[in-house]
């Protein structure tokens, strides 16, 4: 099914939106995953998103 079904992604963001997430980490290099969140979600959806990204997880572990 992995294969041949829809991803859900932007109707995943908007219903972690509504759940009160306000904070969103991507873990590996670039950004993708953060410009996506940053479009999904608007201000009013959620007015205290943080978005935050770390190329490794010793760069989390750092923090």
């Amino acid at each position: 099914m992995q294969l041949t079904e829809p991803v859900k992604w932007t109707q995943s963001i908007k219903q972690m939106a509504n759940d009160g997430i306000s904070s969103y980490i991507e873990l590996g290099p670039g950004k993708v995953l953060q410009g996506l969140v940053k479009r999904i979600i608007t201000e009013s959806d959620a007015p205290n998103l943080k978005i935050s990204g770390y190329d490794t997880a010793e760069d989390l572990n750092n923090i």
